[in-house]
């Protein structure tokens, strides 16, 4: 697993694919696991990520805000109660995936967007779960050491 893995915001399930392809977190190529990989990502691109990026627009009015935050905890209750509902460790599978990056950097938003992920025990404790793995302290570390305002 290399940190540029984790550096990279997935923005499209096209780049994720590229990358679970040529790396090891994900499914091979024509496999269930692979489908079940591309159906999350999907999940994750459509559903969360396409919901709580809205709320990194300093336009957006109160009215609109709070529909926003409304809809993106939905999408959260969906995650706590039925996605991870069994207390996985990974997203999909029993590993660390491309699906694990993609939804460890939307939840990562939820500080600077003001979503409340406490509300979501299960989301919570998946992503410090995530955020307590080796290579993506390091992630972190690199990234703070790289930052402009460091």
């Amino acid at each position: 697993m290399s940190n540029a893995t984790l550096y990279y915001t997935t923005t499209s399930c096209g780049a994720s694919n590229f990358i679970a392809a040529h790396r090891a977190v994900g499914a091979a190529n024509g496999t269930s696991e692979r489908y079940l990989l591309q159906s999350k990502l999907s999940w994750i691109s459509s559903e969360l990520h396409g919901t709580v990026g809205g709320l990194f627009n300093p336009t957006l009015s109160a009215e609109v805000r709070e529909f926003v935050v409304a809809r993106s905890y939905q999408k959260l209750q969906f995650l706590n109660d039925v996605e991870l509902a069994d207390g996985r460790k990974f997203f999909v599978g029993s590993g660390f995936t491309v699906a694990d990056s993609y939804l460890y950097i939307v939840l990562s938003w939820s500080p600077y967007i003001k979503l409340d992920l406490t509300k979501f025990p299960k989301v919570e404790a998946y992503f410090k779960s995530i955020s307590e793995l080796d290579f993506v302290k390091v992630a972190h570390a690199a990234m703070a050491k790289a930052s402009p305002s460091a």
